[in-house]
C-alpha cells in the first residue's frame, strides 16, 4: 500500500517539467524577432548534431564524468526543444540514441554527485518532453536509468549525510534540483521514491537558499552564482509546474534583489569580478527571465537577454531561455535607478563605477569577506580595476581543478598553488613564507575567527566614493591593517592606501597583477602601465616607503612552487617592499589618462579615519549636445565622455540658470567644462577624443579588439591550455606586430572550440602606416581543435590579424594558438625575463667560499653585471651565513640558497638551488 503523498499528488500531465511555459515557446518563435533568432541557432545545432554520434563514457581526469554529463544535457535540450517545435521525428530518434548510450552506463559517478545530478537533469528532459514519443518500452528503460543510476544513489546520499545535501554551496542546489526534477518527471510511475527524493531535495535547498540574504549576493562569487541560481530556478520552476503546490523557496530575503549583485560585480568590459574559482567572462543564465517574472524585475531581464543573445547553446546557458523570456520591459541599471556604488555584505565586496554605460568607465570591485567560504582564496584586500576599456588589475582566478589536493582547505595543500595563495591576488602579504599568506579558518592549526574581513565604511556622492576594510584578522603577524580605495577627481582617479602594523618588525609586500605592458621610473617611485594609446600612471605616495619593481606572476622564492599549475605567462606583476618596524601608510594613486592627456597633480593622503565625501554640492550640467543633438548616454552626474574629434568642437554644453560653463581646451585636443555655480563647489566634465585603435598606436606586440580576462598574449605563448577569447559578441579581432615588414603567405590558427562549431574569419595585413587590407576570408573546419593553416599568395607585411565575421557566441571565437610560419612578434624593447645562473662552489663547516651570480637574455646573450644587481639568501642562517657573495658555513647540513636580481629596467628575478654544507675538515 502506498504511503500518503505530501509532495506527489495532482500532478500534471506531461510534458509536466515547465509544461506551461514549454506550450508557450511555438507562438512565442511566431510573434518575437528575438525568439525566433534564438530558435534558429538551437535548431541549427540540433541540425549538427544529427550526424554526431553519442556520448560516451569518459572519466579522463580519473575523478569527473562532468563533462560528459553537460554535452548529455546541453544535447537534450537542443533535440528535444527543436523536436518540440518542428516535430521533426529524426531529433526523437538522435535523442534516444543520445539517452539510450547515457543509460548504459555502469554508473553516472556518484562518487561526483554533480555529475549524477546534470545527467539526471538531462534525463528528466528528455523522458518528460518526449513522453508521449516514446513507446512502453523505451519509457520503461528511461526510468530504470533514472532510479538506478540517480533516485537510489541520491537517497541514499541523504541518509549518510553527503556534504552537498547538508552545505549550503552550489553543489546543494544543482544537485537537489537535478534529482527534485529527475523525480518528479517519473513521479506518477515511482510514486514513494519519488515522494521521498523531493521531500529531502526541498528540505535541503531551503539552507542553500538563504545565502543569498540579506542583499543578493552569492559567498562564492558570481560564476558559480551563475551556476547555482539556475539550479535553483530549474528546481522551483518544475516544482511549481509538475505539481499544484506552490513553492516557498524563492520569499526568502535577499533572492528578489540578486541580480543586483550580478549587475554589480560586473564591469563595463562585460567583465566579472572573478575572485575565488571564477572567470571573468560571465553571463546572466536563463534564470534571469524567471526572476523577472517572479518579482516583476526588468533588470534581471536585461541581463538575461544579454547571455541568450550570445551563449543560447552552452551547456551553462541552454534554450531554457525561449522557456521563460517573455517580450517586457528590459531595464538597464541606470533607467532602473541602480547606484553606480554597492557594498553587498556577508560576502564583504564593494564595488564602485564612474558610469552604467561607457564600456570606458572607470570601474574598482574588491573584498573583503571570509578566507574559509566554499571556492575561495586567500585573498583579503584584493581589488579589479577597469578604464578605458581596459582591464588593468586582474584577478586570476581558477586554476586546474584537478591538481593535487586543489580543494584540500583542512589540510592547506590548496595554499600551495599561486593562484590560491594572498601572494596570486592584488593585495599585501606579510612576512612571505612557506604558509599561504593568510589564515583560513578550516585549515588545520588554524584559529577561529582568522581569516576574515569586514567593510567598515563606504560613502559616495554623485562625484566621489570610497570604501574602507578592516583585515586585521588576515594574518596573525598584523597588528592592525586596514585597506582604503577611493574614487576622486569626479571619478576619474583611484587612491588605494593601506595603514599597517605588525605584532614584530618584519616586511610587508604590495602586489598587482596586470596584462599591460609596465614601464617603471628610473627611481622606482612610480610605473606606467600601457595598453596601445592607454596609461594607467600609477604614483606612490611621499609617506609611502620603498620601490616598485617588476615580478614573474610566480611565487616567491619563500613559497612552494608545485609542477601543474598555471604558468600565468601573459601576466606580469607590480610590487613594493616595505620593511616595517612602526605604523606605515602605503598609498598608491592610480590614473587612468589617454598618451594625449596630461597628468593630474599628486592627490593628498589623509589618515583612513578621516576619510569622508564633501556634502557640499556640485556644479552641473543639464544638457550636453553636439550640434544641437544630445550626446548618447549623458548624465549630469557623469563626468568624462568619448567623442569623435571632428566633433569634439562643436560642443554645447548647458547649465541652470545663474551658472556658467567654461570651455578649455587642452593641446592634445580633448576639451574640460568647467561649470560654476553660486554656493557650489565647481564642476569638472571631461570630453576626451575617441582613441586610435590602429596598429600603429599600439605599444605591445601582441594586442587584440577586447579580451574576457583571457588575454590576446595567450594565443602566442605555446601554452596548449591557455587562450584568447574575445570580450564581446560583436566584431572582434586579434593581431599581432612583426616588428619589420616581411613576406608573409600563411597562418596556422588551433580554435578551442573548433572541434565544436565553424567560425568566419578573415585574414588581414597592414604595412607600416597600418592600412589594414584584406588577403583572405573563409571558415575554419569544425572538426578539429588542431592548428589549421589558411594560406594565400605572399605579401609584404609588418601586422597581422584574425577578424571574426560571424554573429555568433563570444565563446566560439577563442584562440588556442596562432603560428607565423617562420615569423615571430616583435619581441618588447625591455628585457621581461633572464636566466639566472647561480655556482655555490662545495661548501665545508669553519671554511669561507664566493659564489658567482650571472644573467642571460631568453635569447641567450650575457646581460653585462653593470645593468644588474644581486642579493644573495640563506634559508638556513645557523648553517649558513652570507655577506654579499662571500659564503660562511657554519655548520653541516641542507640550505637553500637564492639569488634575487634586480635589472635596471627594475625587473626583479629570483632563482633557488640547495646545497649541502659539510662536516669541517677533518685536522
Amino acid at each position: 500500500m502506498e504511503s500518503e503523498s505530501k509532495y506527489v499528488r495532482g500532478l500534471a500531465q506531461h510534458p509536466r517539467l515547465f509544461g506551461s511555459d514549454l506550450s508557450h515557446v511555438r507562438n512565442l518563435i511566431l510573434d518575437d524577432d528575438r525568439s525566433r533568432g534564438w530558435y534558429r541557432n538551437v535548431e541549427h545545432q540540433a541540425e549538427r548534431l544529427l550526424s554526431t554520434p553519442a556520448s560516451a563514457y569518459r572519466i579522463p581526469d580519473g575523478k569527473r564524468l562532468l563533462d560528459t554529463s553537460r554535452e548529455v544535457l546541453r544535447r537534450t535540450y537542443l533535440l528535444a526543444l527543436a523536436h518540440h517545435v518542428s516535430h521533426r521525428k529524426e531529433f526523437a530518434d538522435r535523442l534516444w540514441l543520445e539517452l539510450l548510450a547515457a543509460s548504459r552506463f555502469p554508473d553516472w559517478n556518484p562518487s561526483h554527485f554533480l555529475d549524477v545530478a546534470e545527467m539526471a537533469h538531462a534525463f528528466a528532459i528528455g523522458y518528460d518532453w518526449l513522453h508521449e514519443e516514446w513507446d512502453a518500452t523505451q519509457r520503461e528503460h528511461l526510468e530504470h536509468a533514472i532510479v538506478t543510476h540517480a533516485l537510489r544513489p541520491g537517497l541514499q546520499a541523504y541518509s549518510e549525510g553527503h556534504r552537498w545535501a547538508v552545505r549550503t554551496s552550489n553543489w546543494n542546489l544543482v544537485c537537489n534540483a537535478g534529482l527534485l526534477m529527475a523525480a518528479l518527471a517519473i513521479a506518477d510511475v515511482h510514486r514513494d521514491l519519488a515522494e521521498k527524493v523531493i521531500g529531502h531535495a526541498m528540505a535541503s535547498m531551503a539552507g542553500a537558499v538563504a545565502v543569498y540574504g540579506p542583499d543578493g549576493a552569492y559567498p562564492e562569487g558570481l560564476g558559480y552564482w551563475s551556476y547555482g541560481t539556475q539550479y535553483l530556478v530549474l528546481g522551483l520552476a518544475a516544482f511549481t509546474t509538475a505539481t499544484d503546490m506552490p513553492e516557498q523557496l524563492s520569499s526568502v530575503p535577499g533572492l528578489d534583489r540578486t541580480a543586483r549583485f550580478a549587475v554589480h560585480v560586473t564591469g563595463p568590459l562585460g567583465l566579472a569580478f572573478n575572485y575565488y574559482d571564477g572567470v571573468a567572462r560571465i553571463t546572466v543564465p536563463p534564470a534571469g527571465f524567471w526572476l523577472a517574472r517572479r518579482f516583476d524585475d526588468g533588470l534581471a531581464a536585461g541581463l538575461a537577454a544579454q547571455g541568450a543573445d550570445e551563449l543560447l547553446t552552452d551547456w551553462d546557458q541552454l534554450p531554457t531561455s525561449l522557456l521563460w523570456y517573455r517580450p517586457m520591459s528590459e531595464v538597464d541599471p541606470e533607467s532602473a535607478g541602480e547606484p553606480r556604488d554597492a557594498c553587498f555584505r556577508a560576502s564583504e565586496v564593494v564595488t564602485m563605477r564612474s558610469a552604467w554605460h561607457q564600456r570606458t568607465a572607470l570601474w574598482l570591485a574588491g573584498k573583503a569577506g571570509d578566507n574559509a567560504t566554499t571556492h575561495s582564496d586567500l585573498d583579503l584586500g584584493s581589488f579589479v580595476l577597469d578604464a578605458l576599456g581596459t582591464r588593468w588589475l586582474h584577478d586570476l582566478g581558477w586554476d586546474n581543478y584537478s591538481l593535487p589536493g586543489y580543494f584540500d582547505f583542512a589540510g592547506g595543500q590548496r595554499w600551495t598553488y599561486y593562484r590560491k595563495r594572498t601572494e596570486g591576488h592584488n593585495t599585501l602579504v606579510a612576512n612571505p613564507d612557506a604558509t599561504g599568506g593568510q589564515s583560513c579558518s578550516t585549515t588545520l592549526g588554524e584559529a577561529a575567527g582568522m581569516g576574515v574581513g569586514t567593510v567598515i565604511a563606504h560613502q559616495s556622492t554623485a562625484s566621489e566614493a570610497y570604501a574602507v576594510l578592516d583585515l586585521t584578522s588576515a594574518d596573525p603577524a598584523y597588528r592592525s591593517w586596514k585597506r582604503g580605495w577611493r574614487l576622486f577627481d569626479f571619478r576619474r582617479q583611484v587612491l588605494l592606501q593601506d595603514e599597517v602594523t605588525l605584532h614584530e618588525p618584519g616586511e610587508v609586500w604590495s602586489f598587482l597583477h596586470t596584462s599591460a605592458q609596465i614601464d617603471i621610473a628610473d627611481d622606482g617611485r612610480g610605473a606606467v602601465l600601457r595598453d596601445g594609446p592607454k596609461r594607467l600612471v600609477m604614483r606612490l605616495s611621499d609617506q609611502t616607503p620603498g620601490r616598485l619593481v617588476e615580478m614573474e606572476a610566480a611565487p616567491l622564492w619563500t613559497s612552494p612552487a608545485p609542477r601543474g599549475q598555471s604558468t600565468n605567462a601573459a601576466i606580469r606583476k607590480l610590487a613594493l617592499r616595505v620593511s616595517v618596524e612602526g605604523p606605515v601608510t602605503l598609498a598608491i594613486q592610480l590614473t587612468p589618462v589617454a598618451d594625449h592627456e596630461p597628468v593630474p597633480p599628486p592627490t593628498s593622503v589623509l589618515p583612513l579615519a578621516n576619510w569622508t565625501v564633501s556634502t557640499e554640492s556640485v556644479a552641473q550640467l543639464e544638457r550636453l549636445a553636439i550640434d544641437g543633438e544630445g550626446v548618447p548616454g549623458f548624465s549630469p552626474e557623469v563626468w568624462s565622455y568619448e567623442i569623435p574629434a571632428s566633433q569634439i568642437g562643436r560642443i554645447q554644453a548647458t547649465a541652470s540658470a545663474g551658472s556658467t560653463v567654461d570651455q578649455i581646451r587642452e593641446p592634445g585636443g580633448d576639451v574640460v567644462l568647467e561649470v560654476h555655480a553660486p554656493g557650489a563647489r565647481t564642476g569638472s566634465y571631461r570630453l576626451r577624443r575617441l582613441l586610435d585603435d590602429s596598429p600603429t598606436a599600439m605599444t605591445s606586440p601582441i594586442f587584440a579588439s577586447s579580451d574576457d580576462g583571457n588575454v590576446a598574449a595567450n594565443a602566442f605563448d605555446g601554452m596548449a591550455d591557455s587562450f584568447w577569447r574575445p570580450g564581446t559578441a560583436g566584431p572582434e579581432w586579434i593581431g599581432c606586430d612583426l616588428g619589420v615588414e616581411a613576406e608573409m603567405g600563411a597562418v596556422l590558427i588551433a580554435w578551442r572550440e573548433g572541434a565544436r562549431a565553424s567560425v568566419r574569419f578573415d585574414v588581414e595585413l597592414a604595412g607600416a602606416d597600418g592600412t589594414w587590407w584584406q588577403v583572405w576570408t573563409g571558415s575554419s573546419s569544425g572538426t578539429t581543435t588542431a592548428a589549421q593553416r589558411v594560406s594565400w599568395p605572399p605579401r609584404k607585411a609588418r601586422y597581422v590579424r584574425i577578424v571574426r565575421r560571424d554573429d555568433g557566441a563570444a565563446s566560439l571565437f577563442a584562440v588556442t594558438s596562432i603560428e607565423l610560419p617562420e615569423r615571430l612578434p616583435r619581441q618588447p624593447s625591455q628585457l621581461q625575463s633572464a636566466d639566472i645562473h647561480l655556482v655555490v662552489p662545495a661548501l665545508r663547516a669553519g671554511s669561507a667560499e664566493q659564489a658567482s651570480v650571472s644573467l642571460r637574455s631568453p635569447l641567450g646573450g650575457v646581460v653585462p653585471s653593470s645593468d644588474y644587481t644581486f642579493e644573495l639568501i640563506s634559508s638556513e642562517s645557523s648553517v649558513l651565513e652570507i655577506a654579499g657573495d662571500r659564503m660562511a658555513p657554519i655548520s653541516p647540513g641542507t640550505v637553500v640558497v637564492t639569488a634575487v636580481v634586480r635589472t635596471k629596467e627594475r625587473l626583479l628575478l629570483h632563482h633557488s638551488v640547495r646545497v649541502q654544507v659539510q662536516p669541517p675538515q677533518p685536522t
